[in-house]
Protein backbone atom coordinates (compact mmCIF):
# COMPACT_ATOMS: atom_id res chain seq x y z
CA UNK A 1 0.00 0.00 0.00
CA UNK A 2 2.01 2.89 -1.29
CA UNK A 3 1.12 6.52 -1.84
CA UNK A 4 -0.49 6.89 1.59
CA UNK A 5 -1.10 10.46 2.65
CA UNK A 6 -1.95 11.88 6.05
CA UNK A 7 -5.33 13.48 6.60
CA UNK A 8 -4.86 17.24 6.35
CA UNK A 9 -8.25 18.30 7.72
CA UNK A 10 -10.98 16.48 9.63
CA UNK A 11 -13.67 17.89 7.33
CA UNK A 12 -12.28 15.80 4.46
CA UNK A 13 -13.31 12.50 6.07
CA UNK A 14 -15.69 10.41 3.97
CA UNK A 15 -17.64 7.20 4.60
CA UNK A 16 -16.62 5.95 1.14
CA UNK A 17 -12.86 6.31 1.63
CA UNK A 18 -10.57 3.71 3.17
CA UNK A 19 -8.19 4.80 5.92
CA UNK A 20 -5.15 3.10 7.42
CA UNK A 21 -4.53 3.61 11.13
CA UNK A 22 -1.64 1.72 12.75
CA UNK A 23 -1.53 -0.80 9.91
CA UNK A 24 -5.27 -1.67 9.97
CA UNK A 25 -7.79 -0.63 7.31
CA UNK A 26 -10.84 1.30 8.52
CA UNK A 27 -13.79 3.23 7.17
CA UNK A 28 -15.09 6.42 8.76
CA UNK A 29 -18.45 6.01 10.51
CA UNK A 30 -19.41 9.22 12.33
CA UNK A 31 -18.15 12.26 14.21
CA UNK A 32 -19.13 12.32 17.87
CA UNK A 33 -18.47 14.54 20.86
CA UNK A 34 -18.66 18.30 21.16
CA UNK A 35 -17.44 21.05 18.86
CA UNK A 36 -14.45 21.77 21.10
CA UNK A 37 -13.57 18.10 21.64
CA UNK A 38 -14.63 16.08 18.60
CA UNK A 39 -14.28 12.30 18.45
CA UNK A 40 -14.00 10.46 15.14
CA UNK A 41 -15.25 6.86 15.03
CA UNK A 42 -13.81 4.35 12.57
CA UNK A 43 -14.95 0.77 11.88
CA UNK A 44 -12.47 -1.90 10.68
CA UNK A 45 -13.04 -3.41 7.26
CA UNK A 46 -14.00 -7.11 7.06
CA UNK A 47 -11.02 -9.44 7.16
CA UNK A 48 -8.93 -7.22 9.44
CA UNK A 49 -7.55 -8.45 12.76
CA UNK A 50 -9.47 -5.84 14.72
CA UNK A 51 -13.20 -6.15 15.37
CA UNK A 52 -14.01 -3.17 17.62
CA UNK A 53 -14.62 0.42 16.54
CA UNK A 54 -11.78 2.91 16.98
CA UNK A 55 -12.35 6.36 18.46
CA UNK A 56 -9.77 9.09 17.76
CA UNK A 57 -9.53 12.70 18.87
CA UNK A 58 -8.50 15.43 16.42
CA UNK A 59 -4.79 15.40 17.28
CA UNK A 60 -4.44 11.62 16.83
CA UNK A 61 -6.54 11.76 13.66
CA UNK A 62 -4.18 14.25 12.03
CA UNK A 63 -1.04 12.35 13.07
CA UNK A 64 -2.04 8.67 12.61
CA UNK A 65 -4.74 8.48 9.93
CA UNK A 66 -3.68 7.87 6.33
CA UNK A 67 -5.90 7.89 3.22
CA UNK A 68 -5.57 4.79 1.02
CA UNK A 69 -6.06 6.01 -2.56
CA UNK A 70 -7.91 3.84 -5.07
CA UNK A 71 -9.65 1.76 -2.39
CA UNK A 72 -13.25 2.51 -1.50
CA UNK A 73 -15.17 1.21 1.49
CA UNK A 74 -18.65 0.11 0.52
CA UNK A 75 -21.44 -0.04 3.03
CA UNK A 76 -22.35 -3.65 3.52
CA UNK A 77 -25.73 -5.17 4.24
CA UNK A 78 -25.49 -7.90 6.83
CA UNK A 79 -28.61 -9.86 5.93
CA UNK A 80 -31.21 -9.12 3.27
CA UNK A 81 -33.53 -12.03 4.02
CA UNK A 82 -35.79 -12.37 7.00
CA UNK A 83 -36.59 -15.82 8.32
CA UNK A 84 -39.74 -16.33 10.34
CA UNK A 85 -39.86 -19.38 12.54
CA UNK A 86 -42.90 -21.07 13.97
CA UNK A 87 -42.75 -22.33 17.54
CA UNK A 88 -45.57 -24.93 17.34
Amino acid sequence: MNNLSLIQCSTLLSCRQTYQIKGVLYRFVIQDGSIKHPQFIFRPLPGQGKKADLKLNRQKLLSQCYVVPGMSAKAEVMNTQVVQMKLF
